[in-house]
């Protein structure tokens, strides 16, 4: 359920994901992690745990994994993005990309990119979150997305392909997309949109004004 509150096998290049890390600007590093249980909820969290439909394979650079969502009116800091994955799991070493943007008419406007290393294994049934060094602050009552993608890789497709979890469209504020960023002309061309399926996904938001803990909010089991 979402929380209440807010409504084959390609080689991978490691000379390809460090012109897409210049392209994008990025010099923030932040930090990766994974675990078995669902991220807690908070109070400005957005998150879908609802009931597993289909997965999304995932291996190689040029590839983004997206996820559109709804601000509300509420200025917030977005401090971290957690996708569910299942099959086999993944071996290190491997860096990502993570960029956050805003839509207007279709299109994508990047506010924000950031780089990840996953230098330890995750298995199968975990969620891997990706927390910025420098969390964005995200524009009031607007359409936003984040994307990943997996720039590098220095372990083969064999030792695990990674599969992002997707569920029917059960977060009314947005919907999946992808983005085939080796085609793109431009940071701002528009992604393709699956309006019928959300991933399974939380994303980590915090009052920009807030300086104490936040309240966690009870979140219903998909």
């Amino acid at each position: 359920m979402i929380h209440p509150v807010q409504n084959a096998r390609p080689s991978v290049s490691a000379v390809a994901g460090v012109m897409l890390m210049l392209a994008a600007g990025s010099v923030q590093a932040g930090t990766m992690s994974s675990s078995p249980t669902p991220p807690v909820v908070t109070s400005n969290d957005i998150a879908n745990y609802a009931g597993i439909v289909d997965q999304d394979k995932w291996f190689g650079p040029n590839v983004r994994k997206g996820q559109t969502f709804t601000t509300g009116s509420t200025p917030l800091l977005l401090k971290a993005v957690s996708y569910f994955m299942v099959n086999q799991g993944a071996e290190p070493t491997k860096t990502y990309s993570v960029v956050v943007g805003t839509f207007s008419g279709g299109r994508f406007t990047q506010l924000h990119s950031e780089t990840f290393t996953q230098d330890f294994s995750w298995n199968r049934g975990e969620y891997m979150t990706w927390a910025f060094s420098k969390p964005p602050v995200l524009a009031t009552n607007t359409s936003s997305g984040v994307e990943v993608e997996m720039l590098t890789s220095t372990s083969p497709w064999q030792s695990g392909i990674p599969y992002i979890c997707i569920t029917e469209n059960s977060y009314d504020g947005g919907q999946i997309y992808g983005f085939a960023a080796h085609e793109r002309a431009s940071e701002q061309e528009s992604r393709t949109m699956r309006s019928t399926n959300d991933r399974v996904f939380h994303l980590d938001l915090q009052d920009s004004s807030a300086t104490g803990p936040e309240p966690v909010v009870q979140v219903p089991p998909g």
